[in-house]
């Protein structure tokens, strides 16, 4: 009889998602997927009453710690420096322009010139875009309508012209010029134009004063003599859309709450780390072309608990470090360097980032503020800087771990479900049967693995337990000896069997089951050395087998 098994290679992976919790995953979608149908057949058979054994090689694979980490969390980078191995979590945050926060308002003016033989008038109004603090110069248009409107009430011979000198159109670059025309209507004369690419200077000079933020017109009237009366003028602007804003830009961006996960620790249920040189870094970059500075109120790390501990700053060298409660002060962006950025670093010497660590976090967050304009610096003429419609603020946060030091009692829990199992029973032949796991490794990793899978039903209660036992877990890898530096000692590497016996009714009873609870426990080094160097070189080799029983009884048919 040929047994062969399509689904060894998709096994290895699954026992690199999941440590050695693929171990007995394993196994079990072995006996599960690849050898059922060669006993269904087996009714057919009229033999004497037998018991055959087969045993099956499953899986013979060396493995890093850097593999596993690998497959157990995508979403992380594993670099590795000299040898050393460097959990690295990244997260990049991209806060995009809200228009509306710089908008242009939709804005409608109105006056009423008396009619004399001529007259004319310039009015300055307040236009302020984002807030009285700011001063803008001068905003180029992408898009918008400025609507004019000129109305004389029951009143021949008289014209009325609008100079609009702060507003320049690809028409007419010396200033929007607007001239009554009653051709469609005696009384009324109306025009719009397109503001695409159209320019708005905000800035007027007057003696000594340069006013910001406001739009300046002129309106003159003409008329023949002894004409009297009232001319209406009315304007406004709508739907306006800017490309860019020059001036003294002053604006508050409130930064929403931002989470990034630690994939790797995202099923830890208790235990401790002691990591050396962890590290977060926030590369904050903008394309805003103004000085400005980012608040991080705090960052935060949370547990499998819901335990929450803050970062802190501490030390006195803080020239790189990211002030929690303070402005961090940005470079900004130019005509020749669009976007620009700064590197800022929180790890030991300037934080508690060791001292936060231990307590095994599976998630980290932080939130604060994005302050447009705030500097520490003075400049000539600080109203050439500028917003464009493009402008954004980003973000990238690096977590780097270092997997040198020493974890105590880590302790990974996964629920599975939707296992099935095959059903020995359903076949006639089938008398009884036993079925036995075989795991063997030689292990080079400092680090101990131990392991414990409960079966439960849809309530939760366990019905059957992988090991026999009343420890939390069982040892199935052992590390090797360790000496004063961390590193393991040549030639102790350790090799241990584990095999796993099923009795039918206990089997029955794993076959019963609707959900896997699998519970994996990491320990470093040894009892006199928890201290440890884990490295890319050093590697774990594992060895599955099943081994089947089967009890055949050709009078079970009745025949």
């Amino acid at each position: 009889m040929d047994i062969h098994c399509d689904n060894q290679k998709a096994n290895l992976e699954y026992m690199g998602k999941y440590f050695v919790l693929a171990v007995v995953t394993s196994l079990l979608f072995i006996v599960n997927g690849c050898y059922l149908n060669d006993f269904e057949d087996i009714e057919e058979v009229r033999v004497e009453s037998f018991s055959p054994s087969f045993g099956f090689p499953v899986v013979n694979s060396s493995v890093s710690l850097k593999d596993l980490l690998e497959s157990a969390d995508p979403g992380s980078v594993i670099v590795v420096r000299n040898d050393s191995i460097i959990l690295q979590v990244s997260e990049n945050f991209q806060f995009e322009l809200d228009l509306n926060t710089f908008n242009v308002p939709d804005r409608e003016f109105g006056l009423l010139i008396p009619i004399s033989e001529s007259s004319s008038e310039t009015y300055l109004d307040d236009y302020a875009t984002i807030g009285s603090d700011s001063e803008i110069k001068r905003i180029d248009l992408s898009g918008g309508e400025l609507w004019i409107e000129f109305e004389r009430s029951g009143i021949d011979d008289v014209g009325a012209e609008l100079m609009f000198t702060s507003l320049r159109t690809t028409e007419q670059p010396g200033g929007l010029v607007a001239v009554s025309d009653w051709s469609d209507d005696p009384y009324v004369s109306r025009h719009v134009y397109d503001l695409s690419g159209s320019v708005l200077d905000m800035f007027v000079i007057d003696g000594t004063d340069t006013v910001y933020n406001s739009i300046s017109y002129g309106v003159s009237v003409s008329s023949a003599p002894g004409v009297s009366g009232d001319v209406a003028v009315r304007f406004g602007f709508s739907s306006v859309e800017f490309e860019r804003m020059t001036g003294l830009i002053y604006h508050d961006i409130e930064l929403p709450a931002q989470e990034i996960n630690l994939g790797a620790l995202s099923s830890v249920i208790e235990g401790e780390i002691f990591l050396k040189n962890p590290a977060l870094q926030f590369d904050i970059g903008t394309s805003f072309g103004t000085p400005s500075s980012v608040l991080i109120d705090e960052i935060r790390f949370e547990n499998y608990d819901n335990e929450i501990r803050y970062l802190e700053n501490t030390g006195t060298d803080l020239e790189d470090a990211l002030l929690l409660g303070e402005s961090n002060y940005l470079p900004f962006g130019t005509e020749e360097l669009p976007y620009a950025s700064r590197l800022f670093r929180l790890d030991a010497e300037n934080s508690n980032i060791e001292q936060v660590l231990p307590f095994s976090p599976n998630k980290i967050s932080f939130s604060g503020n994005f302050n447009i304009g705030d500097t520490d610096q003075t400049y000539v003429d600080p109203h050439e800087f500028y917003v464009s419609d493009t402008s954004s603020f980003n973000i990238d946060m690096d977590v780097e771990i270092p997997l040198s030091g020493s974890i105590e009692n880590l302790r990974f829990s996964e629920v599975i479900s939707g296992l099935t199992w095959p059903e020995f029973d359903s076949i006639d032949l089938v008398d009884d049967y036993k079925v036995a796991l075989l795991l063997k490794t030689v292990n080079g990793l400092p680090l101990t693995f131990a392991l414990q899978a409960s079966f439960l039903d849809e309530h939760d209660n366990v019905l059957a337990s992988l090991f026999d036992t009343d420890e939390d877990v069982e040892n199935i890898i052992e590390s090797p000896d360790i000496d004063g530096n961390g590193n393991p000692v040549a030639g102790t590497e350790r090799e241990k069997l584990t095999v796993v016996e099923l009795s039918r009714d206990k089997y029955d009873a794993i076959a019963s089951s609707d959900k896997t609870e699998f519970v994996l426990r990491v320990d470093t080094g040894t009892e006199s050395q928890r201290e440890v160097n884990i490295l890319a070189s050093q590697t774990v080799t594992i060895q599955i087998s099943v081994a089947l029983d089967i009890t055949v009884n050709p009078d079970t048919t009745g025949n």
